[in-house]
C-alpha cells in the first residue's frame, strides 16, 4: 500500500500547532506500519528528518505554494501530476486541501472552520480561497479527519456532510510529555501548590 501524504505546511519554519499535529502524528503511523510505503510531499527546502525511515520517501516539490493563486496551481497540476504518476492507494493532506481532479482516495485533516465564522481573521485572498474550496475539498474527501467532537459537528452542519463521513482522532504528543511516578507528582506539587491537586486548561 502506498499513502502519499501532503507536508508542505513542515517548510523549514517554526513549528506551529498544525506542524506539530503533522510531526507528532504521521511519524507513530510511520513507524507502526513498515510495510506501507509513504510518499511525503514537501517543499525544496525542507530538510529536517521527522520521518527519516525506510517506509517513507521524500519527494521535494515545486513551486513552493505561498499566494492562494499558487495554492490552486500547486494542488491541481503539481500534486494531480505526481498522483497520476505514483498510483498511491490514498493521498493525506495535513492542511486539508485536495486535488479536486485526482481519482484516488482522498483525506483532509480539516483542524476548524474558523475562516467560516471569523473571515475578518484571514487576509482577503486567502478568506476567499478557503471560503471558496473548503467546501469542494470536504465534498470531495473519501473521509475527513478533524481534531475535536465541536469541529466535527461544525463542518457536518456548514458543508451539509454526514457525520458517519467524518472521524475524531486524536492529536499526537511530543515525546518530552510523559507520566510521572508519584514521588514525582508529590514533589512537583510541593513545589508550586503547597502539595494541593492543579490542572492546567
Amino acid at each position: 500500500m502506498k499513502i502519499a501524504v501532503n507536508c508542505w505546511i513542515l517548510r523549514n519554519k517554526k513549528i506551529d500547532g498544525i506542524g506539530n499535529f503533522t510531526i507528532e502524528t504521521l511519524r507513530p503511523l510511520i513507524i507502526a506500519h513498515p510495510s506501507i510505503e509513504f510518499q511525503i510531499l514537501c517543499d525544496k527546502n525542507f530538510t529536517e528528518d521527522y520521518f527519516d525511515f525506510p517506509n517513507a520517501k521524500k519527494y521535494h516539490i515545486f513551486p513552493p505554494y505561498r499566494h492562494p493563486l499558487l495554492y490552486l496551481f500547486y494542488m491541481e497540476i503539481v500534486v494531480g501530476f505526481f498522483l497520476k504518476k505514483h498510483k498511491p492507494d490514498l493521498f493525506l493532506s495535513m492542511e486539508g486541501f485536495l486535488c479536486l481532479s485526482a481519482k484516488c482516495k482522498q483525506l483532509p485533516i480539516i483542524y476548524d472552520l474558523n475562516f467560516e465564522h471569523q473571515p475578518q481573521d484571514l487576509p482577503f485572498r486567502n478568506r476567499i480561497y478557503f471560503r471558496t474550496f473548503y467546501p469542494k475539498f470536504a465534498n470531495k474527501a473519501t473521509r475527513i479527519a478533524t481534531i475535536s467532537i465541536y469541529s466535527k459537528k461544525d463542518i457536518s452542519e456548514t458543508y451539509k456532510i454526514s457525520l458517519n463521513k467524518i472521524d475524531n482522532v486524536s492529536c499526537g504528543i511530543k515525546e518530552n510529555f510523559y507520566p510521572l511516578n508519584d514521588n514525582l507528582k508529590q514533589l512537583t506539587r510541593d513545589s508550586y501548590t503547597k502539595g494541593a491537586e492543579y490542572f492546567f486548561s
